[in-house]
């Protein structure tokens, strides 16, 4: 029997660590590149851009829960001021002994104002809950400044360990989207995506970095910033209690 030369072939080839190529017909097509533009597209849903976006808000995350507390008691100062006209219907000792009941619940750290019976009946459901509204709000301020301290040594390790991720991801990001662009015969639409994908991985980069450093200056004032406006509150209700 007469043993075809592709059968001979084909043996051969399977000792030619099985080549892919070994047994192809001649008028089979030689095996195509692979396309440019796929791979390039592959690179792209790698979203560096989106990554390195978050990380830049959770730069600003750890700045807005710093800055929270101060800009509260900012507003609960004002608000505190303007309580005195809100009880205009008191007159003389009803008014003194109510205002005087707001200062003690603050200092207290009470969420209910605690008013003798013959002045209760003489505040309204409303003015008391937005009173009380107020009083748990100041609780919560006070506490708030007087934990920035150790939330200020807490938020800096948070903004050294982005700015570790951020490098991290944008050193990633060069070295495969700089490949994908030497890519042969790289089709202009997908080398424009990728170069512009680049572009702003190396933008956000730089972004995030003077972030963190004005945020690493900026924090380490907030809690003498929290003092004083701990001092500033304090005042308003101190205020409040000898309005007349």
């Amino acid at each position: 029997m007469q043993i075809s030369r592709r059968i001979i072939h084909c043996t051969l080839g399977l000792g030619l660590a099985l080549s892919p190529l070994g047994c192809k017909n001649k008028g089979e097509a030689a095996e195509k590149p692979a396309d440019d533009g796929a791979a390039a597209s592959a690179e792209t849903n790698t979203d560096y851009v989106a990554q390195l976006e978050g990380l830049k808000g959770e730069v600003q995350a750890q700045v807005d829960m710093l800055m929270k507390p101060l800009a509260d008691a900012e507003e609960l100062a004002n608000m505190v001021t303007a309580l005195p006209e809100k009880f205009g219907e008191l007159k003389g000792k009803a008014k003194a002994a109510a205002l005087g009941s707001i200062k003690a619940g603050f200092e207290g750290g009470k969420v209910t104002l605690e008013l003798d019976a013959k002045i209760a009946g003489k505040v309204s459901a409303e003015l008391k809950a937005e009173v009380e509204a107020i009083l748990a709000k100041a609780v919560e301020v006070k506490a708030g400044i007087e934990a920035l301290p150790d939330n200020v040594v807490k938020a800096t390790t948070a903004l050294g360990e982005i700015a570790v991720k951020a490098t991290g991801i944008a050193t990633s990001a060069t070295t495969a989207l700089s490949a994908k662009l030497k890519i042969p015969l790289l089709k202009a639409g997908a080398k424009a995506e990728i170069q512009g994908k680049l572009d702003a991985v190396t933008a956000l980069k730089g972004e995030i970095t003077t972030m963190i450093e004005k945020a690493k200056t900026d924090v380490q004032t907030l809690p003498q910033k929290g003092a004083e406006l701990g001092v500033k509150l304090t005042g308003s209700f101190s205020a409040v209690a000898s309005a007349k």
